[in-house]
């Protein structure tokens, strides 16, 4: 899977960053011992503008799934067009939210991606 989210990000260069290659290099290091997966990460680090700026070899994600944020797993499901499991997401989260600008902002962002 890293292979190909890499294979992407290398190909698609308005790709962005997204979380899913973050969540991938966290499984990898977790799962395997040294640096056996450093020539992918050094290739992700480099596959386009964004991932130069904001991809991070040391991302620590909690290996509980209640502890990770509502909206990381809303832009996951997006990322991986999940768009049915995306609204349902969603829909707690905007159950939960302030009525402010932000929050405001992230309703028209979210509306955006589930309908397209």
């Amino acid at each position: 899977m890293f292979k190909e989210e890499l294979k992407d990000r290398e190909t698609h260069s308005l790709q962005g960053i997204g979380n899913t290659i973050h969540i991938l290099t966290y499984l990898l290091k977790k799962c395997s011992n040294g640096h056996k997966y450093d020539n992918l990460f050094d290739r992700a680090k480099n596959a386009d503008f964004d991932c130069t700026c904001g991809y991070d070899i040391n991302f620590e994600m909690s290996d509980d799934i209640y502890d990770n944020d509502l909206i990381d797993c809303i832009y996951l499901c997006w990322d991986l067009d999940y768009k049915d499991v995306m609204a349902q997401f969603f829909i707690v989260y905007s159950e939960n939210i302030e009525n402010s600008i932000v929050s405001f902002r992230y309703r028209l962002d979210i509306m955006y991606f589930i309908k397209y």
